[in-house]
């Protein structure tokens, strides 16, 4: 099984520290899970022009095909973040928070073989 990955935290940061954070998690579980799908938000090719709610409803959709989501440290300041813990759990995804890594690394590198 090919787990994919979502990944966000506190997007309310400024882009450049949001963009760190992501690439730093993602690099991470990747050295880990190298047969992982990783989903990175702010690499979904959304346009700037388009509204927080727009963007929303794309992230929602694309989170929705993951298997997993990891939560970043602080994502509960992200007004974007929470409402995709939300569906998330709605959606029964296996949730982790970053420093739970380790723990999503030993569940989907068991399965994977």
């Amino acid at each position: 099984m090919k787990p994919t990955i979502y990944i966000t935290g506190n997007d309310s940061l400024p882009e450049e520290q949001y963009r760190a954070q992501l690439q730093k998690a993602e690099t991470q579980i990747r050295k880990e899970l190298p047969h992982a799908a990783i989903i990175n938000p702010l690499k979904l090719g959304i346009p700037s022009s388009w509204s927080q709610e727009e963007r929303l409803q794309l992230r929602l959709k694309t989170l929705k095909t993951a298997t997993a989501v990891v939560f970043l440290t602080g994502w509960i300041k992200g007004p974007l973040a929470k409402q995709e813990y939300w569906h998330a759990h709605e959606a029964n995804k296996d949730v982790f928070l970053d420093n739970q890594i380790p723990q999503l690394q030993r569940e989907y590198r068991a399965a994977a073989h």
